[in-house]
Order: structure tokens, then sequence, then C-alpha cells
């Protein structure tokens, strides 16, 4: 098999496995859900100047938040699909942001 060939098969495989693992909307949204519930744990929460008291409620609520932002995500968010890839914009207020989606991972722009 000479390279060219085998050039043409790898290349086909690559654009094949980009194309079937182009994350969906719905994967974008869940990405969002997941990295909003860490943020609020790991950084809101465990700040210092918070009561203890305010720190327990913010852990309590920290798993419920995230449900309540899921369909604002969805509804504030637009996906252009390109086959191999996906961009996600997504505009709440004045946040903004852009993220792209390839191979099964996310990546803001």
């Amino acid at each position: 098999m000479n390279y060219r060939a085998t050039a043409i098969a790898i290349s086909s495989l690559l654009l094949s496995f980009l194309a079937v693992t182009n994350p969906d909307k719905e994967d974008y949204v869940l990405r969002i859900k997941e990295q909003s519930q860490k943020t609020i744990q790991d950084e809101i929460c465990q700040q210092e100047h918070l009561l203890l008291e305010l720190q327990k409620t913010c852990k309590m609520l920290s798993p419920i938040l995230p449900t309540l932002t899921k369909p604002i995500v969805y509804h504030c968010s637009c996906r252009q699909t390109y086959i191999l890839f996906s961009t996600y914009t997504t505009e709440v207020g004045n946040f903004k942001t852009r993220t792209i989606g390839i191979g099964g991972q996310f990546f803001e722009l």
C-alpha cells in the first residue's frame, strides 16, 4: 500500500471520527450545567467573607441552581454546525460566551 492511500485512509478515519463525535446542544447545555455547579461549590460557596450559615446554605443550594439555569442556557444559546465541529454562542444579559465543540470536547474561544 502506498503512502498516498495510507494518508487518505487515515484522513478519512479522522474526519469520520470528528463528524460522529461532534457534540450536540444537549451536550453543551449539560457541560454548562456541570461547570456552573462546580463554580458555585468551589468558588462562590468557599469565599471566606461569607458567614458560616451562608456558606452552608450556599452548599445546600449549589446542586439546585444549575438545574434552574439549564433551561435558560438552552434557550439563550445558538448552535452553528459545521459537520466536523460546532460553535455555540450563549448570551444571557450582559454575559456572552463563544465555545467550539469538536471531538466530544468543548473549548472556549
